[in-house]
């Protein structure tokens, strides 16, 4: 059997043991085939546009529901497959790999939900699937950042210079954006239906968004995360703000990539995401303040807007009603 490395473990190819139920090459050309013009899969609760580039597609083949997804190109497809491997049956199993797409079996999104309690025990499974070399896309998302606007380039560097002086850490797999949106229930247990937020990252990565979004069930995912064994260092400060700035970045990098800037402020939620980045990576005040005035501006002149046209239909309609 063929092997390749990734994060200096060797790991089954593409077409192995390692692919559930792998179908024929010519099965998979003919479902990616299909997939240009299948209909595109979404679980935002906000209702942004499933059509968006990145977005898998839904489609029906021998009788049977395939999810296909396009990744930028053959090399992140590959290394996909690789951290799937790692986490067995955490994923929706996939059946092979077409070029730069991977096709997995279809799991629809609220067919079965999944409590927190499960959740956490889904982050702690990961946890302990492996022990991985660290394999940082911080820079990265840095420059994505100020690319598009989100942060300036002084900003960027601050984030940078942080990130180099971090404490050591464990790496190891990671699931970045834990939202039940993401998941089904399947033998009593979390399966993910949306893989490409499965990343190696420090520990305790993925643990750091339900406590933010979710407060009022973070007590429960953090004991059934903890009754695995499973303990990262997030009651030191450093490590937690070493951390958080790691996820924090990752989500507003994947926010500024399918969002035009416009949009983005006027997301209370990114706005928070924003500030909380700033303070993890140690900005001072006079610099936050830099940050966050010309995007406090936008976004209430945004919502005046928005108020004005509501006022203007109202009056509209009701001008219409006295002809």
């Amino acid at each position: 059997m063929a092997l390749w490395l990734v994060a200096g473990r060797a790991l089954p190819a593409p077409g192995s043991a390692a692919l559930s139920e792998a179908l024929t090459a010519r099965a998979l050309e003919q479902i990616v085939a299909r997939a240009q013009s299948a209909p595109r899969l979404s679980h935002s609760r906000k209702g942004e546009r499933a059509a968006r580039e990145g977005a898998p597609a839904l489609v029906e083949h021998a009788g049977r529901a395939y999810k296909v997804r396009a990744y930028p190109d053959e090399g992140q497809a590959v290394a996909r497959v690789a951290l799937l491997d790692l986490a067995g049956d955490a994923f929706p199993p996939c059946h092979g790999r077409s070029g730069r797409h991977l096709v997995f079996t279809y799991l629809e999104a609220g067919a079965a939900p999944c409590d927190f309690d499960a959740l956490g025990a889904f982050c702690a499974r990961l946890a302990a699937a492996a022990v991985l070399e660290p394999v940082s896309d911080f820079e990265g998302w840095c420059d994505r950042l100020v690319a598009a606007g989100m942060f300036r380039a002084a900003t960027g560097r601050r984030a940078r210079r942080a990130h180099a002086r971090a404490p050591r850490a464990e790496w190891g797999l990671e699931y970045l954006d834990v939202d039940p949106v993401n998941f089904v229930c399947r033998d009593g247990a979390a399966c993910c239906i949306d893989e490409k937020h499965l990343a190696v990252a420090p520990r305790g990565a993925g643990t750091l968004l339900p406590e933010r979004k979710f407060p009022d069930q973070a007590e429960a995912f953090r004991a059934a995360y903890e009754r695995s064994g499973w303990s990262p260092p997030l009651d030191d400060r450093g490590y937690r703000r070493f951390v958080t700035a790691y996820h924090l970045a990752y989500l507003l990098a994947e926010k500024s990539a399918r969002s035009p800037l416009a949009s983005a402020r006027r997301s209370p939620q990114l706005h928070a995401q924003r500030r909380d980045f700033l303070r993890a990576i140690g900005a001072p005040p006079w610099a936050r303040a830099r940050e966050e005035i010309p995007w406090l501006v936008a976004f209430r002149w945004a919502r005046a807007r928005k108020e004005l046209r509501r006022r203007t239909k109202r009056m509209r309609r009701a001008l219409r009603a006295r002809r």
